[in-house]
């Protein structure tokens, strides 16, 4: 496998788009603005994520709506 290669079926258009609309409502405008603040990694913060990740990253986005612990927001 080489170096930065995704382990699993690619997120579905769908999916990319929910992350990118719960992004956008913490004032990121892309994946690259939020690459650091999140963890991304080089990858995903060009918007390719596997299935398993984008559905993690929702999940923990959702969490944090839900739960009002603060997520990252820009300033």
């Amino acid at each position: 496998m080489a170096f930065g290669q995704a382990t699993g079926p690619a997120a579905s258009m769908k999916q990319i788009q929910e992350l990118e609309g719960l992004l956008e409502a913490r004032g990121f405008d892309s994946f690259k603005e939020a690459r650091h603040p999140f963890g991304l990694t080089q990858r995903q913060a060009s918007g390719k994520f596997t299935v398993d990740e984008a559905t993690a990253l929702i999940e923990r986005l959702s969490d944090e709506d839900d739960d009002g612990s603060g997520p990252p927001t820009v300033g």
